[in-house]
């Protein structure tokens, strides 16, 4: 079964909001574009990669997707998807490249080249050791010893070409396209089964893990210096997507292209929570929007799905935070 979904990247729906908020003057603007396509291809392999998954393990195993909790009070521990059977607990650490990678053993690098260029990455099997580290410490922690813990290096586009510059053999096993993965991992449970080894308590396990998950989240604009002075205000135009649309007889209008919506000034909430903080003032709100009566305010908030926190005078998504 799966219990846990994979969400939309809150990481990603900040970027985003950052790009259609953004300065055209501020300095690393064109870093944020390449950070939402990097970013948004990630997410698109990590679905794809999801319907192998799903197909063939979620009917009889637990399966977790975006897993992810706190090491520490500084770091978290993120795995883009975990599947615990009756005899291990597997992970996946999931890339979509395109082009052609290069593994050096040697150096414990990743290259991808397109080409034209050659890029370096961090190493994923490292990256995967490191995790599996934090995982056990995990589940020991949580009282699960001695869980045998596998991981796979799965590429989610059939067309990317895998090289190796170095020792092969330490990469055949963990690395693999995603069509491949499915068999491989099963190979490795047959084979722990019938060595006899104890069974192990996955759905419970699955669960502890889904108890303990957060969502996966870090200050990913303040990286490339992005405060809320540099956000732009103004409701945006859904068709168009020009700031400043004017509120007139109970609509949304834009001078540009002339579009009228009811509800445009939802995604202006939506970009503020997820830019300038995660609650927001009548006051505040007036003034991302540009709106002059409170009155108007109230009352758009009010209908927006939001909760207002009575103890502080403010608007938040969930009335549990």
């Amino acid at each position: 079964m799966n219990i846990r979904k994979r969400p939309k990247p809150i990481t990603l729906a900040k970027i985003k909001a950052a790009n259609r908020r953004i300065s055209p003057h501020f300095k690393r603007r064109n870093d944020l574009k390449k950070e939402e396509e990097n970013r948004k291809k990630g997410y698109l392999g990590e679905l794809q990669v999801d319907r192998y998954v799903n197909n063939y393990f979620a009917p009889t195993y637990t399966v977790l997707e975006d897993l992810c909790w706190k090491v520490n009070e500084f770091t978290t521990c993120q795995i883009d998807t975990t599947i615990t059977t009756p005899h291990a607990l597997f992970f996946l650490e999931v890339k979509n490249y395109t082009g052609t990678v290069t593994f050096d053993t040697n150096f414990n690098q990743l290259i991808r080249s397109d080409g034209s260029k050659e890029i370096g990455y961090r190493y994923p099997i490292t990256q995967a050791e490191n995790q599996k580290f934090n995982l056990h410490n995990h589940l020991v922690h949580n009282g699960y010893h001695n869980i045998p813990i596998y991981y796979f290096v799965v590429f989610s586009d059939p067309s990317t070409i895998i090289k190796v510059i170095g020792d092969p053999e330490k990469i055949t096993d963990l690395v693999m396209h995603a069509e491949s993965m499915p068999q491989k991992l099963m190979a490795i449970e047959e084979k722990i089964k019938l060595q006899g080894n104890n069974r192990i308590p996955h759905q419970q396990i699955g669960q502890a893990l889904l108890r303990k998950s957060v969502e996966f989240d870090f200050d990913v604009l303040g990286e490339y210096g992005v405060s809320s002075h540099d956000i732009l205000t103004g409701v945006s135009c859904p068709a168009c997507g020009t700031l400043g649309m004017e509120r007139i007889y109970g609509r949304w209008e834009c001078k540009r292209c002339n579009h009228q919506s009811k509800n445009a000034h939802l995604y202006a909430i939506e970009d503020y929570l997820l830019l300038v903080r995660p609650w927001i003032t009548n006051k505040e709100f007036m003034k991302f929007t540009h709106i002059t009566s409170r009155y108007i305010a109230t009352r758009l908030l009010q209908s927006s799905g939001l909760y207002y926190d009575k103890k502080h005078n403010r608007w938040i998504k969930d009335k549990r935070r």
